[in-house]
């Protein structure tokens, strides 16, 4: 009796091990056939309504972008370029400033660009941060406040030298900005486009391009993801305007000072002023690194 009841315990245990050898087997075949035969998620085509012909047009269009960012006579290169990157930190922070109540962590949890490229913060300590659009645009105008108000890389007094990693920090400065002009294209166009400011986006765009181009600021691959407006927009193609002849002793400075730009014989230059219907005003000069009668941004 005492064998009979030993024979079928055994017997139970090995039927049961049998058995969960066959159900493994057989979870393993189907996860296996269920990843063999899983279909590919479609690609959601982004909608790119900034890619409309009808809707590049720069607002104003009588202005010469080629003539805004070329270097004057007797400017030195980096106070040009100094110059600039301000007036486009302003004037970017302005547009998006019109549209940001439609950006919001609802809306835009992600900060993506055009083509899809989701962009991350790097924090102080070089971990990368995963933010919503308008948090991310926050951290970039604050940097980019904290730029413009140092006085070591944007010197405002005369004879004052700019540092030598100048370039390298303008270009940090351009790609971020660059980021927050991407992302307006690829999620609030649609919202410009209603309140008649696609123009003025278009505008501040065309600049940003010249701009890096005529001095080499940023890779061609930094602007990958808006190449197909850029080509539509034919920006490297437009006019350029030839620089009258200069005289032997009118080349400009690469001294590195900063020099006053709206001294006598200085011709400030031709810039823009993107909400203001009247014609485009000088903002060359600068006071403690601002553009002198821009607002700006300031995160709290």
């Amino acid at each position: 009796m005492q064998s009979m009841r030993s024979f079928f315990v055994l017997h139970s245990r090995s039927s049961s091990r049998d058995d969960s050898k066959k159900l493994r087997k057989q979870v393993f075949h189907n996860v296996a056939s269920r990843k063999k035969n899983k279909k590919p998620k479609p690609v959601v085509k982004e909608e790119q309504p900034y890619l409309n012909p009808d809707l590049t047009r720069p607002t104003p269009e009588n202005i010469c972008l080629h003539q805004v960012v070329q270097l004057p006579p007797k400017i030195d290169q980096r106070e040009w370029v100094a110059t600039q990157v301000i007036s486009l930190f302003h004037n970017i922070n302005l547009e998006y400033g019109t549209m940001s109540e439609f950006c919001t962590a609802d809306t835009c949890p992600t900060m993506q660009g055009a083509g899809q490229i989701q962009y991350l913060w790097l924090d102080d300590r070089g971990k990368k941060l995963k933010c919503t659009a308008p948090q991310y645009i926050d951290y970039v105008m604050t940097y980019c406040q904290k730029c413009v108000s140092n006085e070591k890389l944007f010197p405002t007094k005369y004879a004052q030298t700019f540092g030598e990693t100048f370039y390298g920090d303008i270009s940090k400065v351009l790609r971020f900005l660059f980021h927050v002009l991407s992302h307006m294209y690829s999620a609030h166009f649609a919202q410009l486009h209603k309140f008649a400011l696609h123009g003025h986006l278009n505008i501040i765009f065309m600049h940003f391009v010249l701009l890096v181009k005529e001095f080499g600021l940023l890779d061609d691959k930094e602007l990958e993801p808006l190449k197909d407006l850029i080509a539509l927009m034919q920006i490297s193609k437009s006019k350029r305007v030839e620089e009258p002849a200069r005289s032997s002793d009118s080349s400009p400075s690469t001294s590195g000072k900063s020099k006053s730009p709206l001294s006598p014989g200085n011709a400030g230059p031709q810039t823009y002023n993107t909400f203001s219907s009247g014609q485009y005003s000088s903002s060359f000069g600068r006071s403690n690194g601002m553009v002198s009668g821009s607002n700006s941004y300031v995160a709290s």
